[in-house]
């Protein structure tokens, strides 16, 4: 039988550290994980690079096997195989697999030391403002209800000044460890809930949370220019973390109301302008209101058609912490006069026939081209 190439298997040469050894054999458990890679054939991978680790990682066993070619790592020159557990095989309770695979169950057995404070949920809170106050920026009320510090305990969890101790089945840790055949399962742990201790006399109104719902009322600044969608953030006003940890953040997100006049994209400001055809005809001078309070004046050239947009700069939004603005796009709408009676019929038939073809270009040519169609009809 031909002895396996552990250092094929790894990936690694013959002079490679126990440092780069550790790092190949990371690689190829964190991708062939029966917990992550369900693809068949990664169980036998990951268990084939366990075997070449659980050699190569130890100095004896790959001095061993570097001068006799066991597979075991020993100098008798037999070949143990994978074993999922026990004395001879890979040792699955070892440093290498708490740390490489502490994320797929939960946490990765952190010490007192190394475990972070809790920190405080963060909130969302969602507001309606018109795009006047977008654009002026403006200062708004908000209430909401949150987890906050217990007045009574003032956030400690404790009566009377008790003080958290180490959790006595997880050891501060937060978490604890149950093998399961040759694997090591983590898990939150029940007595402490994760926190890593344990109060013998909890508070009597938040039950040693150290937090209790509470209703806030804030004045935010919403700046001027912010776009619909977009949030700020309050530092500080979120949930409150047990025990005084770091409390989480509040997200204010604005949205636009409906606007009677304008729509926005962006920074840009979109509108339409209804015009009698005489000043589409003639073109004039009219005025529309502007989002800063102002009115604007449009000149309409002479022939203006129906559908014509005109772009007015820096008219639309004000961009965010910045003195720049967006534009304006004015759509103009050319209006066709209704309920004539007897004498402005006679006046427009008679118009009709003084402009002729040649002041109607665009309509002339399409009628013109409906006549060929025809035409072509008739000959087929």
């Amino acid at each position: 039988m031909a002895k396996k190439d552990f250092y094929s298997v790894l990936g690694v040469s013959k002079t490679s550290s126990e440092d780069e050894i550790k790092k190949a054999y990371r690689k190829l458990a964190m991708k062939y994980h029966p917990d992550v890679n369900k693809e068949a054939g990664a169980s036998e991978k990951f268990k084939e690079a366990s075997e070449a680790y659980s050699i190569l990682s130890d100095s004896i066993k790959r001095k061993n096997y570097d001068q006799f070619g066991s597979e075991d790592g020993s100098a008798g020159g037999f070949s143990s195989g994978f074993s999922g557990g026990g004395s001879e095989g890979f040792n699955f309770d070892s440093d290498i697999f708490g740390d490489l695979f502490g994320d797929f169950f939960g946490g990765g057995g952190r010490s007192k030391k190394q475990q972070q404070a809790e920190r405080g949920s963060d909130l969302r809170y969602k507001t309606e403002m018109t795009l006047e106050e977008m654009f002026n920026g403006a200062d708004i009320k908000v209430e909401y209800s949150a987890k906050t510090k217990c007045d009574h305990c003032n956030g400690s969890g404790g009566e009377n000044g008790a003080q958290p101790i180490e959790c006595s089945t997880c050891h501060g840790s937060g978490s604890i460890r149950q093998q399961k055949g040759p694997f090591i399962m983590q898990q939150t742990c029940y007595t402490c809930g994760g926190s890593g201790s344990t109060i013998s006399k909890p508070c009597q109104k938040c039950h040693g949370r150290g937090v209790k719902d509470k209703e806030r009322k804030l004045t935010v600044s919403i700046p001027s220019g912010i776009d619909d969608g977009e949030r700020v953030r309050i530092s500080g006003e979120g949930e409150h973390a047990p025990r005084n940890g770091e409390n989480g953040d509040l997200y204010i997100e604005v949205y636009a109301k409906r606007h009677k006049f304008f729509k926005r994209k962006k920074n840009d400001l979109f509108c339409d302008a209804m015009i009698p055809f005489t000043t589409a005809a003639l073109g004039g001078i009219i005025k529309i209101p502007s989002i800063d309070g102002n009115e604007i004046s449009i000149t309409v050239n002479a022939g203006t058609q129906n559908g014509e947009i005109v772009k007015v700069k820096e008219r639309g939004m004000k961009v965010l912490r910045s003195s720049r603005r967006g534009d304006l796009h004015v759509t103009i709408q050319v209006e066709v006069p209704v309920n004539l009676n007897a004498k402005q019929k006679e006046l427009m038939q008679q118009l009709e026939k003084e402009l002729g073809n040649d002041s109607n270009p665009k309509s002339s040519g399409f009628f013109a081209k409906v006549k060929d169609f025809w035409s072509e009809l008739k000959k087929d």
